[in-house]
């Protein structure tokens, strides 16, 4: 994916046009990795592009490169077309056999204007995706000011087990940042006011998945006195999963509520 986005460099306008997973996740690692990545507009189908919406780790990095205005993604009805990168010079027939990708080009001008021009079309024609996950990079930010470095590092650690699952859909981002929180006894109310303020979630689904973490047997609260209004409550760990911290560290913990 690299080598098909350099050579193409320069182009005006640039398509990935019905991306396989595969593509989506190699366009974000290009472009989180590296600051030369140009604009591309991806036209994909919509089981495609709605995996985005299921990945965290893949969607917040897309939604990066959105918020950059690098990447715009539309969805729209392209069952048989091959996926291919097609700027305004060139078109490169994009091949993936198991692990081994590469790219066909052609440069026939005839036969660029008519694959630019149908893209053009099918561009005007398709609906605009919203991956309506937030950009890691601003939820970074935002939960280091909010939250502290410990939940920051925490966060992160979580991150890196999600990129270690089978399937990373089983990663849950509410279900780690409540466990994360209550390894370092926030408070819930702290916590999903940051969690809806940010768009990671509503204070809702924070509340939602507390209870099913303290039904699980892996959180549990106490009441914290303020000095208007109801008590809040602190996270903490239970007794089992305080011990499974200590122990082994908050990597198996995030493992464990991942099963």
């Amino acid at each position: 994916m690299r080598r098909v986005l350099t050579e193409t460099a320069g182009e005006s306008v640039r398509y990935l046009v019905n991306p396989t997973a595969e593509y989506l996740f190699a366009l974000t690692i290009v472009g989180n990795r590296s600051d030369e990545l140009e604009p591309v507009r991806v036209l994909g189908r919509r089981e495609v592009v709605r995996q985005l919406r299921q990945d965290f780790t893949v969607g917040s990095r897309m939604s990066n490169l959105v918020d950059d205005d690098l990447v715009a993604i539309r969805e729209g009805e392209l069952d048989d077309e091959t996926p291919m990168l097609v700027a305004d010079s060139s078109v490169h027939t994009l091949v993936l056999l198991e692990e081994t990708a590469g790219s066909v080009p052609s440069r026939d001008p005839a036969f660029v204007t008519e694959v630019f021009d149908a893209c053009d079309q099918r561009w005007a024609a398709a609906e605009p995706y919203s991956i309506r996950i937030p950009p890691l990079r601003s939820l970074r930010a935002s939960m280091t000011a909010r939250l502290g470095d410990p939940f920051r590092d925490g966060f992160e650690t979580a991150l890196d087990v999600a990129e270690t699952l089978r399937d990373r859909t089983d990663f849950h981002p509410v279900r780690a940042a409540i466990v994360v929180a209550a390894s370092e006894r926030l408070l819930h109310y702290d916590l999903s006011k940051w969690g809806e303020d940010s768009g990671l979630a509503s204070t809702a689904s924070f509340s939602r998945h507390k209870t099913d973490l303290e039904d699980e047997n892996v959180i549990t609260t106490e009441k914290e006195p303020v000095e208007m209004g109801r008590p809040r409550q602190r996270l903490l760990l239970t007794d089992e999963y305080r011990r499974l911290l200590e122990d082994e560290g908050l990597t198996t913990v995030i493992e464990r509520i991942s099963e």
